[in-house]
């Protein structure tokens, strides 16, 4: 039956569900959707079973954390000098 429907769409022999659900999980990746919520999606047991297939599409990860984790920094910083002055 999805072939009946695939192939009137463009889509070519050997392109079909797998692949269908590999651009899904891409497109949630790049929505930023919680990766725990992808794997229970998945139906994937661990977390590291997600991540071993999908942890490439995540490559600003590592990036965003540290640049959260320095305005944080800057903030408290900026916070802490604040009060001094007041005081």
């Amino acid at each position: 039956m999805f072939r009946e429907v695939a192939r009137p769409l463009g889509l070519d022999k050997g392109e079909g569900l797998h692949q269908l659900r590999h651009t899904f999980v891409s497109v949630l990746i790049q929505l930023n959707l919680n990766a725990k919520q992808i794997q229970e999606w998945l139906g994937h047991e661990s977390i590291l079973e997600t991540m071993d297939r999908y942890g490439h599409l995540f490559p600003n990860s590592l990036n965003q954390a540290s640049q959260l984790l320095d305005s944080h920094v800057v903030l408290a910083l900026q916070n802490k000098a604040e009060a001094r002055m007041l005081a």
